[in-house]
């Protein structure tokens, strides 16, 4: 089995078991992987591990997906030639994060089971405003079908269980054809979770010392963790007995990682690409999350780790597929496109940023501070009348 060895900044490091030998692996904004044994389905060219990781815990994407959805998701990777997807759990968190605990895998330990459920637009886990279907503005209730009795916006599995048992049940019942539904597709499939977190009804069970003094996480060492890991693994290993790969994570509070540098923009990702083969690495994974438009990202993504050795420029990319969705047009609108991803001008601001950081800003030095007024006040929900520099 394969563990990796080098922790990147900003992000929690991954470290994939492969079901079966493999090399190692580390994490970026796109995770590159070193000697995983694959056959390439594609040209000789092609790196030969292509795959995404679709993030849970976020509405515009897995957690709020049913089977159709994960179908639609993975006959899109067949097309555009990916072989790999991976998936991750959470298991509880630092902060407010500390009962965030995902279905996926069932973790019981000295017959305690935790709460777990996935997100749904009643759960509010990640600041939003909890609202059930028919309180959604403006009569947008009617473009969001639900079961009957359901009240919330998510996946089935998770707005039509009725108790803590069903929630895991369904959730894992759905995994289980996610993994055949990839493997009929020639996908392999990964499902993680972060090793170094247990879940909150936990701390009180466990003995005393089992936790580091003054850092809140389990010693890997004490007998205690030991035997929860083995329960994670054994439940793991017994619910999804096909999984190809189970990648265990470093929480991202563990340790100091430094500044966070995440990609930006499709140029950054194309180039990423290109480094992975110039290293030599045996493949990419695209991360995307809090995303809810993902075509060009993905087929650009695709088509760079289909032909490494020929990877388009951003601006050559944008001209192809400016043309394909818009005909002539194409023309005016690719440098647009290409002028904003060079300018961060993606970078929309969240409510919670807005009061700093103004849409005009996508013209500004993308190193210094934004100017300019705001579109809307966040703490009203109103127009913002007034003129102020960001930040003040």
């Amino acid at each position: 089995m394969a563990l990796a060895n080098k922790l990147i900044s900003g992000l929690a490091a991954v470290f994939p078991i492969r079901l079966f030998p493999a090399g190692l692996a580390c994490a970026l904004p796109i995770v590159l992987l070193i000697g995983l044994h694959f056959t390439p389905t594609v040209p000789a060219a092609s790196m030969p591990v292509r795959g995404t990781l679709p993030w849970h815990n976020f509405l515009s994407g897995p957690t709020a997906w049913d089977e159709k959805d994960y179908r639609g998701y993975l006959d899109r990777m067949q097309a555009l030639g990916l072989n790999y997807v991976a998936f991750h759990c959470y298991t509880g968190g630092a902060e407010r994060y500390a009962p965030y605990v995902e279905p996926l895998i069932r973790i019981e330990y000295r017959n305690i089971l935790p709460e777990a459920s996935l997100d749904t637009s009643l759960t509010a886990r990640w600041g939003y405003r909890p609202l059930a279907i028919p309180d959604f503005a403006f009569g947008t209730d009617r473009l969001f079908p639900r079961p009957h009795g359901a009240r919330a916006f998510g996946a089935r599995a998770a707005v039509t269980a009725r108790n803590n048992d069903e929630r895991y049940a369904l959730s894992q019942r759905q995994m289980q054809r996610v993994i055949q539904m990839a493997h009929d597709r020639g996908i392999q499939v990964a499902i993680g979770f972060e090793f170094g977190i247990q879940p909150l009804e936990f701390w009180s069970a466990v003995p005393p010392g089992a936790y580091i003094s003054g850092a809140g996480i389990p010693d890997p060492t004490h007998p205690a963790a030991i035997e929860i890991l083995r329960h994670t693994l054994d439940n793991l290993l017994g619910t999804y007995p096909d999984l190809d790969w189970i990648w265990l994570w470093l929480h991202e509070h563990t340790m100091y990682v430094g500044k966070p540098n995440y990609s930006q923009g499709l140029k950054a990702m194309l180039e990423q690409v290109k480094l992975a083969r110039k290293q030599s690495l045996d493949g990419v994974l695209a991360i995307h999350w809090r995303t809810e438009e993902t075509r060009a990202n993905l087929e650009a993504f695709a088509r760079a780790a289909q032909d490494p050795d020929a990877v388009p420029t951003a601006g050559e990319f944008y001209r192809q597929d400016s043309a394909r969705q818009f005909g002539a047009a194409g023309e005016r609108i690719a440098p647009i496109l290409d002028r904003l991803d060079q300018t961060r001008g993606w970078r929309l601001a969240l409510p919670e940023f807005l009061d700093a950081y103004s849409i005009r800003s996508s013209q500004a030095d993308p190193g210094s501070r934004a100017t300019g007024q705001a579109p809307f006040d966040s703490r009203t929900s109103r127009p913002n009348t007034s003129s102020r520099t960001a930040g003040e």
